[in-house]
Formats: C-alpha cells, sequence, structure tokens
C-alpha cells in the first residue's frame, strides 16, 4: 500500500534527540518495510504545535487534498498526529470518509479495528492531559514571573536591559545607564513643546539606535538600517513601560492586590508619563516648526498691527532673498514694510545677549515627593480599573465574586486614603527649587541649534515685536523697551519674560 509518513515536532532543538525528525523517520520507513508497503511521500511539520489539528497542518492539510497519490497515513506515535483527542478522532473519522486509513508505530496502531480505536483513544487522553498540564505550568511561571517583575522574554523597552540577577531565579529589568537618560531627554522635549517629528529627527541627526538595533548590539547581531519615527516616539511614550510598569500584550500587568506590577524604577513617574501621554494625544503647545522653518516663527509679531511675522523669499537678478513679512501686511492692510531676514534674525540675537547672555541660566527643578505621589498614582488607576472591570466587563459575577470584589476594593481604598494624606503632607514643601547651571544664556545659545534656539524662546516666554527704523518710533511710550537694532531694524522686547529670567538668576 501507499505510505504517507506524517512528522511532527513543536520545537526543533539540536539537543533533543527522542523525537526527532530523523527518528521519525526511520521509525516510519522501517515500519513500511516489514509489512512491503511503499512510501511515496512525507509531510513533515516542523515547529507546529500539537493543539494544531492534523488536517490544518501546511503539509500534512496538502496530502488530504491528493487523495488519490495514497492509502494510509503513518506516524511514530500517535502524539505526532495530534496531542488533541478531538481532533485525532475528527481526523481519523474523516479519513474513513475518503477511504484511507491511519497508523501508529509505538504503540502499534491501526484505526481500522476496534481495539486500535480503544488504544489510540486511551493513549490520546493521556497526550491531551500532558498537554494541558504543560501548558497550566507554562502559565504559572510565566504569572510567577511577571508578579515578580520579571522579565519574561521578548523585545526589551529601549531605555531598559534586562539582566540575571544576583540570586535567585528569573532576568530582572533595570535602567540602561547609556539610554534610559535618551528617554528623559525625549520626554522633556515633548513636554516644552517640540513635536514628535522634531524629536525623531534630533534622534536621527545624533545617531541613536532605534530600540531593536540596541538588542542586536546586545545580542552581537549586525544591525539593520532603521529610522527613528513620529509613531515611534509616540509608541515608545505611551508605553506603560517608560514609567517602570510591568506589561503583558501591550497592557499594564496587574497583581493579586489590583495594582500594576513594578519590574523596576521608571525611567519616569506615573505622574509625568500622564503628562507626557496627554500632551502626545492632545498635540504640542506650540505649532511644529517646518523643515528650515525660520528661526523667529512664533517669536517676532509686528511692531505695527501685531500679527505675527511670516518668511517668505523671492529671487532677484538670480540671487535668492528673504524677508520677513507681517500677516497683516498680506491680508489686513497693515503698511509694514518687509525687513530682511537676515539683517532681522542677527539683530535679534545681537539684543537678547545684550539684555541676558551674561545671566546665569538657572534650571527650575521639581522637588515632589515622586514616589508618593507615583504610588497614589497607580493605586488610583488600579481602583478605576477594577470599577471597569466590576460594571463594564461583568467580572466577579456570583456571590462570591461580590465578596472577593467588595474585600479587594476595599484594601485599594484604604491604601488610597494613607497614600492620600501622606501626599497631601508632602505638598506643603515648596514645588520647585531653582538649581544653577554655572552656565551663562550666551553659552547655553551657542550650544543649540536654530530649532534649539527657538524652542527656548517659546518656552520662556520671549517674544517681540520688529519693525523697520524708518517706521517706528524709538520712543514710544507704550514699548515695554527698545533697543535700536543694527542695519535698521528695531526690536521692541516683551519685558516681563526677559526679566523673569534676570529674577530668577538673583533668586538662586
Amino acid at each position: 500500500m501507499r505510505v504517507i509518513g506524517a512528522v511532527r515536532l513543536s520545537v526543533v532543538r539540536d539537543e533533543d534527540k527522542t523525537m526527532s525528525p530523523e527518528r521519525q523517520r526511520a521509525a516510519i520507513e522501517a515500519w513500511a518495510a516489514r509489512r512491503g508497503h511503499v512510501i511515496v511521500g512525507w509531510a513533515e511539520d516542523l515547529n507546529v504545535s500539537g493543539a494544531v489539528a492534523p488536517s490544518d497542518r501546511p503539509e500534512l492539510g496538502a496530502w488530504l487534498k491528493r487523495p488519490d497519490e495514497w492509502d494510509i497515513i503513518c506516524a511514530a506515535k500517535p502524539d505526532r498526529i495530534s496531542r488533541s483527542l478531538r481532533d485525532f478522532l475528527n481526523f481519523d473519522h474523516e479519513l474513513k470518509a475518503m477511504g484511507k486509513s491511519l497508523a501508529s508505530i509505538d504503540p502499534e496502531i491501526d484505526t481500522s479495528t476496534a481495539a486500535g480505536r480503544m488504544m489510540a483513544s486511551n493513549l490520546l487522553n493521556f497526550a491531551e492531559y500532558e498537554r494541558e498540564m504543560i501548558k497550566a505550568r507554562v502559565k504559572g511561571a510565566n504569572a510567577d514571573y511577571l508578579n515578580g517583575g520579571h522579565y519574561v522574554g521578548g523585545q526589551v523597552p529601549f531605555g531598559y536591559e534586562a539582566l540575571p540577577p544576583a540570586q535567585g531565579k528569573g532576568w530582572i529589568y533595570r535602567q540602561d545607564d547609556k539610554y534610559a537618560p535618551v528617554v528623559r531627554e525625549i520626554v522633556d522635549r515633548l513636554l516644552k513643546g517640540q513635536s514628535m517629528r522634531q524629536v525623531a529627527r534630533w534622534l536621527n541627526e545624533t545617531g541613536i539606535p532605534t530600540g531593536r538595533n540596541v538588542m542586536r548590539r546586545r545580542n552581537g547581531k549586525p544591525e539593520k538600517e532603521a529610522r527613528w519615527y513620529s509613531e515611534t516616539i509616540k509608541d515608545l511614550v505611551m508605553s506603560p513601560s517608560i514609567a517602570g510598569m510591568q506589561v503583558k500584550d501591550g497592557k499594564p500587568w496587574r497583581g493579586p492586590d489590583g495594582i500594576v506590577v513594578q519590574r523596576c524604577e521608571g525611567i519616569i513617574d506615573a505622574a509625568a508619563w500622564d503628562e507626557v501621554k496627554a500632551k502626545v494625544s492632545g498635540g504640542m503647545s506650540h505649532p511644529p516648526a517646518r523643515v528650515n522653518a525660520n528661526p523667529l516663527l512664533g517669536i517676532a509679531f509686528c511692531a505695527l498691527c501685531g500679527e505675527p511675522m511670516q518668511g517668505t523669499s523671492g529671487i532677484h537678478k538670480g540671487k535668492r532673498y528673504s524677508y520677513y513679512r507681517c500677516r497683516g501686511s498680506m491680508k489686513a492692510g497693515c503698511e509694514a514694510k518687509a525687513i530682511s531676514q537676515p539683517n532681522a534674525d542677527e539683530a535679534f540675537e545681537y539684543q537678547l545677549l545684550e539684555l541676558i547672555g551674561d545671566v546665569e541660566r538657572v534650571e527650575r527643578v521639581p522637588t515632589r515627593a515622586e514616589d508618593h505621589a507615583n504610588d497614589l498614582a497607580l493605586v488610583e488607576e488600579a481602583i478605576t480599573n477594577l470599577r471597569a472591570d466590576r460594571y463594564e466587563l461583568g467580572l466577579f459575577k456570583g456571590e462570591r465574586g461580590a465578596a472577593e470584589y467588595a474585600d479587594l476594593m476595599s484594601k485599594l481604598e484604604a491604601r488610597r486614603a494613607d497614600l492620600d494624606e501622606t501626599v497631601k503632607r508632602e505638598r506643603t514643601r515648596p514645588s520647585h527649587v531653582n538649581r544653577h547651571t554655572g552656565q551663562t544664556y550666551r553659552q547655553y545659545w551657542e550650544g543649540l541649534d536654530s530649532e534649539g534656539r527657538r524652542q527656548f524662546m517659546l518656552n520662556a516666554g520671549i517674544r517681540a515685536r520688529i519693525g523697520r527704523r524708518d517706521q517706528l518710533d524709538p520712543d514710544n511710550e507704550m514699548r515695554f523697551k527698545v533697543l535700536p537694532g543694527e542695519k535698521g531694524v528695531i526690536i521692541i522686547w516683551n519685558g516681563p519674560a526677559v526679566d523673569e529670567l534676570r529674577k530668577l538668576a538673583a533668586a538662586a
């Protein structure tokens, strides 16, 4: 008779020789030779689980569509056909309807007989039980590792690394000393108003590798060409991993107490994570600049009508010229004349550094108790999630479920009350302190690119009106401060914003 040899292995390992494809093939060949059968083909499905129905396996399923070419399907063991009793019996019935037979070698089973079917049924019951037990053990082990904040495989989030512990089992997470500061810089830039596209461009220009390429470096594999994009940035900051939370299938993993498990100290805390998520979801506070946008976009306004200044350019006698013109002169009839963009940029920079260039740059640093605020945020989130489970997902049904729900909610609410009192006491402290940088604004300015300078002025609230000298009266008493600029440009400064920088430095 014509035989199809059925070979299956869930995971191919070089060190696992007991049911290797070679051993299975050899057993089937010996069986066919003893009976005078002819092997006409092989259905070799490797890396295929025993839970997959036989007819759904790539190679075995293909032979079922060619029934005229064979008479018997033979496997080394019944579980090489399937570890599911139902799938095995369904497959046997399917073959019988086709006028075909199913055979196993160890033990020797021929399902064409009643005794053979009974033996196959008993063996498959044990195989199915074994599969379920293995599944339960793996699931239980994974839950233990997840509850312990351990690494359970897969992509390590950018800014972290997975290492074997000094003691015990299970790999642990910790912040990557090299790339965790990059993540904090990404968050800082987003909170200060940069767009995700601008942040992605900065990362690409500075040569920061993507998360996947960081993994390839660690594993000694060659890197692939990869760039940062807006969506990459969004995925990074929207992931719970950035706050040190344990993640499973893209969602925070909760322990038995309903609170999200912490893998390790987050690169940012839960409060900062909420803030940057809101920023990314709701858009940036300042409009993103186009590539090569003018340096004073959103900073400079017309001295006559107050409309924003916009960059424009033209070509005269083969030479390109660039200018600032206000929106009012183009749409609303403002009489302001165009201003040479290079002259305005030069005058603007010169006068700004005259005002604050020698002033020390001082940073305002938050002083809130991050640990307790973070704990409170996690408990609040757990309560919200538990209520959603109760009322929206229909969980905790029945008398016992209601008692479990009430007990867990009671514990969470008690924990929230304790943390709320702690955080209230800590909020009586100053919210910020001023930190010396040892750097003047001139030094800071010189270290920024054009877009960085624009973002600095936007975030500091620095605004100014600009106009041509021949159209403005420098003595106008309504202006905060007037400094005659170079090359016919007058800058009318927003005095309070500049004065604030001076006061901050003096108070530090």
